[in-house]
């Protein structure tokens, strides 16, 4: 019995043209370029090598001499110091642990990673991970000695199999983590009728670098070697995280709210909803940007700069209302906040993400895109050397505070409240196309600055 479809295609012109060019047939069995040697995996968690757990300290853990290292992550183990009450971060979730994290070899820095920086990388994660990711940064009862693992996004995470450090070879290679404050924030239960929100110190009692390697034997690091660096030096084109100098946005003058203007038995919250308008409205600031490296991303977040963490939205994103990229005094993009969250990581598809309520912790990161959305691969690059005046101008809902101290008149009476709004900081950062290098002689990396 003839086919329709197979029929119809017997007189067309297209179907002609396809037939004549290079095409595939899925179905003749030719498991070329699809086979990968046979290897082994390991997972192995390497201590600290040097240095403290303490707040604002350093540590350092040796990357093991161990095959082609191909992910990271950070174990840490915290000691809550209640375990019968409720503790909470800020929005960064388990990111609040840390300041930076520095991949480094033989004391040349390859890629320094803060948190800001690990958030725009987590933010290209596909949304059902991103759920998971916050879903394991509880805010609930606490348990003593609580085991969280911090997944650290090298420069190799998109191609790990291509781009992954052939430890075995290169120079030995040391990552370097430096602690935050360690503060969290708890429900501090004083009676039966009376809580708190206060400021809770955490201990960092262990941690661990975890290494993703994949092992070959003898002959296959042989041929990586041989085929790799047979010409002397092997130059790879990596994407290299780097950051513009944080921008501050003052929070202004405090907005006095007397008793005498507040309903009777008014509180804190009746004052703060009676100024609630005042903090929402939309601010502006320009930033010149002076990175001169090629990039072929950006990303713009804007956040509240309060390092305590028991006043609502601290330390958390704002929503970015508009976005306009100059370059040469041309307007390059110039869009809304909301139409980059959704199409500004891949220009042909929407991300699923429900802009207007999803929260968690990369919430309200936009990127710019400057290639054709895929990662993996280098699709486009900008020389911002070679650019004249480029400016990203930056518009955002100032957060909703909750900060309120006790207004009092020169008699030291109470008579009303000040409601202190926040300072924001404004992040712009890169992703750059670095030449990373290794030589064949002796196994140096560098890297090289692509402009």
């Amino acid at each position: 019995m003839s086919d329709p479809i197979l029929q119809s295609n017997q007189s067309s012109a297209v179907v002609a043209t396809v037939n004549a060019s290079t095409v595939k047939n899925p179905w003749v069995y030719d498991e070329k370029d699809r086979l990968t040697v046979p290897h082994s995996m390991q997972l192995l968690p390497i201590p600290r090598q040097s240095g403290s757990f303490r707040p604002h300290s350093e540590c350092e853990f040796a990357v093991a001499k161990n095959g082609v290292a191909q992910g990271f992550w950070l174990r840490v183990n915290i000691d809550y110091p209640h375990t019968d009450s409720i503790h909470s971060w800020t929005e960064f979730r388990f990111l609040d642990l840390i300041d930076q994290i520095t991949l480094s070899t033989s004391g040349r820095v390859v890629e320094t990673l803060d948190k800001f920086q690990i958030m725009a990388r987590y933010h290209q994660l596909p949304v059902s991970r991103k759920v998971v990711m916050d879903y394991y940064a509880p805010i609930d009862r606490q348990t003593s000695n609580k085991e969280y693992n911090i997944w650290i996004p090298f420069y190799m995470f998109r191609d790990p199999m291509r781009y992954g450090i052939l430890t075995n070879f290169e120079e030995p290679h040391q990552v370097t983590v430096k602690w935050s404050d360690l503060i969290c924030s708890r429900m501090a239960h004083y009676n039966a009728d009376i809580d708190a929100e206060v400021t809770d110190p955490l201990t960092v009692t262990d941690a661990h670098l975890l290494v993703h390697y994949r092992l070959l034997d003898e002959p296959q690091l042989n041929h990586i070697v041989s085929k790799n660096y047979g010409d002397g030096m092997l130059s790879r084109l990596v994407g290299i995280a780097k950051r513009e100098t944080v921008e501050r946005v003052p929070g202004g003058d405090g907005i006095e709210v007397l008793y005498d203007d507040l309903p009777a038995n008014s509180g804190v919250l009746d004052a703060l909803d009676s100024v609630a308008d005042d903090f929402k409205r939309a601010k502006t600031v320009s930033i010149d940007l002076k990175e001169s490296e090629a990039i072929r991303a950006l990303y713009v977040m804007v956040v509240t700069n309060e390092s305590d963490p028991t006043w609502d939205n601290a330390r958390s994103t704002c929503s970015i209302k508009h976005v306009k990229l100059t370059f040469n005094n041309t307007d390059v993009i110039d869009v809304s906040g909301e139409f980059l969250a959704q199409y500004g990581s891949d220009w042909d598809m929407m991300r699923g993400e429900d802009f207007s309520s999803a929260r968690g912790m990369t919430h309200n990161i936009l990127r710019i895109d400057l290639g054709h959305g895929s990662d993996a691969t280098m699709t486009n690059v900008v020389a911002m050397r070679e650019i004249s005046k480029p400016t990203l101008t930056v518009t955002f809902e100032q957060q909703y505070p909750k900060k309120v101290y006790p207004l009092l008149d020169t008699n030291g009476i109470p008579v009303g409240w000040e409601v202190v709004p926040y300072e924001h900081q404004v992040h712009v950062l890169y992703e750059t196309a670095t030449f990373l290098s290794c030589s064949a002689n002796t196994g140096r990396v560098q890297l090289s600055a692509s402009t």
